[in-house]
């Protein structure tokens, strides 16, 4: 039987169902009874998120709801990442794989040669130059945590470099999928690498990737972020020990 400390999640979880259903509505009704057109050209995933924004900064929400939204966003929506991976066949890691490995490489190069040059420029502190940096490069608020203790990151530093990678994580997240379509003319293997590589969470990326779907109708697209994302996530194991190595022999 469900105790209470079970039940406590349940009104979040119903008003985060709600927010995606009035989105739905949104979106039908914005895209095709006031636009005109036959499939809305607004995507259902981008209005949730806006209304998410809009309402979680307008409003404060009673501790009855928050429980269950914290649980929709830590246990449900990795559900539903796990559900995305689930669906990719094997043959999809090792096509895309091929092609995003030697490219994650370059970035990780490139943000560590880039990131001694900012140091000094904006004179910032090591630790946080290296926390933002790996959040960048690989997973964002998770990697920024686990290199925190192993560089001896203060709570500030930690902060800072969270509230950097979430902000321009999700303004990335609305505007690329966007930016990509005409910048890389449709392409969605090139569009699929660039947003798993330019977006820092997975749900993010996962999110980007859906909105791009639902957009311009390319499940290829969202495959290859997701996978992209998924084999750059990998690169914490070797990127914690790394920075480790790199902060204590400036030390």
């Amino acid at each position: 039987m469900l105790n209470k400390q079970n039940l406590v999640v349940i009104p979040g979880i119903i008003l985060a169902f709600v927010l995606y259903t009035l989105s739905e509505g949104l979106n039908n009704i914005i895209g095709i009874e006031l636009l005109g057109y036959e499939k809305s050209p607004i995507s259902t995933a981008m209005i949730a998120i806006l209304l998410g924004i809009f309402f979680g900064n307008i409003f404060q929400f009673r501790d009855i709801f928050l429980q269950g939204l914290n649980f929709t966003q830590k246990h449900i929506l990795k559900l539903g990442i796990i559900l995305l991976g689930i669906q990719l066949k094997p043959f999809e890691f090792l096509e895309f794989g091929k092609v995003a490995i030697p490219l994650i490489i370059i970035c990780i190069i490139s943000v560590l040669i880039v990131i001694k040059l900012l140091i000094k420029k904006l004179k910032i502190s090591t630790r946080m130059a290296y926390l933002i940096s790996i959040g960048c490069t690989v997973c964002g608020t998770t990697a920024i945590m686990a290199t925190a203790p192993v560089i001896k990151a203060n709570k500030n530093e930690v902060s800072y470099a969270i509230a950097n990678i979430t902000i321009f994580g999700i303004i990335s997240m609305l505007i690329y999928p966007y930016f990509s379509n005409i910048y890389f003319d449709g392409d969605p293997m090139l569009i699929g690498l660039f947003l798993g590589t330019a977006i820092h969470e997975t749900s993010q990326v996962a999110a980007a990737g859906l909105i791009y779907d639902q957009q311009f109708n390319s499940p290829e697209t969202l495959n290859v972020a997701t996978v992209t994302k998924l084999i750059r996530n990998s690169f914490l194991i070797v990127m914690i020990p790394l920075f480790a190595f790199l902060y204590n022999r400036g030390q």
